[in-house]
């Protein structure tokens, strides 16, 4: 995990981490695509579509629709094998801040709740 990322929470049995709305991790080599099982803010008052967006360097390699009302395994493929450890970045079209909104006293503006990244080669 690389910037964009909050302290793991849930409990023992399912913990999962926040994200900001940009936030990046490292993708081995010989990488080919990489699963997410994430969750959008569940927010209600939340209009129009949540979409997460992905770079390798600054190229845009896909444009996911994310679920807001439960936990899903999104498949991102890259448009070919990873050669070297590379940088990828994502980018949330919204956050949600608690906050902000009201109904809490959490500053933090959140992207997604990630529990697992896997990389496929």
């Amino acid at each position: 995990l690389l910037n964009g990322w909050y302290d793991i929470e849930g409990s023992t049995r399912f913990k999962y981490r926040w994200t900001e709305q940009e936030f990046s991790v490292w993708v081995p080599q010989d990488t080919l695509s990489l699963d997410l099982f994430a969750k959008a803010s569940a927010a209600d008052d939340l209009d129009g579509d949540t979409t997460v967006d992905v770079f390798l360097g600054k190229e845009r390699v896909a444009s996911v629709l994310l679920d807001r009302s439960k936990w899903k395994m999104y498949r991102i493929f890259f448009p070919g094998r990873i050669t070297e450890r590379t940088l990828c970045r994502f980018v949330v079209n919204r956050y949600y801040c608690p906050k902000e909104e009201g109904t809490g006293e959490d500053a933090r503006k959140l992207g997604l709740a990630i529990n697992k990244i896997i990389f496929a080669g």
